[in-house]
């Protein structure tokens, strides 16, 4: 499932910040998502809403994630998570005093996990972040969002793989098996460039390669 574009004008033009952004709402069906800075401004965001309701939802719930970081008690907490009727959000927390706000459809329960380390990654690399939660490797891997040509349509088995404007074919080392979600599909691949990884490709037709594993 993908997003719709919004029907709503941009009060500013888009960075390489937006493209990201977009990227992650459609890889998670969030209805909006903020780069929100230190001081509860958002840098820039891609979303469903006016401009201002989106900037107004990000600064609230970048408060939650502050709040949360001062509290010893919590044990250095990165993520929230807020699950309600009338809508779900993810915060996420970010170098530098930054974090991440997804508005989810009501109700959410999950979240794709390499969807949002795909797009921390990516936003920290972005802003040029070197604080101790950008880019770093976390137990379910180093995760990159690409794209992927199957080998026939629905076959879930990849033939090619993209990079941007870059495609490479592939051979199939072999199957990975996914703890805890029967319904992913894993595999060891090699890249005609001689790149290695594993390449999984979740329920609704996402794909990511862990460049590390």
């Amino acid at each position: 499932m993908s997003t719709p574009p919004s029907s709503f004008p941009r009060d500013q033009a888009p960075s390489a910040f937006a493209s990201i952004l977009r990227t992650l709402c459609e890889r998670t069906s969030a209805e909006c998502a903020a780069l929100v800075d230190d001081q509860g401004e958002t840098v820039d965001y891609w979303g469903l809403a006016e401009p201002f309701q989106i900037r107004l939802f990000a600064a609230e719930f970048a408060i939650v994630i502050r709040s949360a970081l001062r509290k010893p008690m919590l044990g250095g907490i990165e993520e929230v998570f807020v699950r309600g009727r009338r809508r779900s959000v993810l915060v996420r927390a970010l170098p530098d005093g930054y974090s991440l706000v997804l508005e989810l459809p009501r109700r959410c329960a999950t979240i794709s996990k390499r969807a949002v380390l795909a797009a921390v990654r990516a936003l920290s690399q972005e802003a040029g972040f070197e604080g101790p939660l950008s880019c770093r490797r976390t137990p379910l891997g180093a995760w990159r969002s690409v794209g992927v040509q199957e080998e026939a349509p629905h076959s879930r088995r990849p033939a090619s793989i993209a990079f941007g404007d870059a495609q490479f074919g592939l051979d199939v080392i072999g199957r990975v098996a996914v703890a805890g979600a029967e319904k992913e599909h894993g595999f060891r691949v090699r890249l005609e460039n001689g790149q290695e990884g594993t390449l999984v490709r979740e329920p609704l037709g996402h794909w990511y390669l862990d460049e590390d594993s």
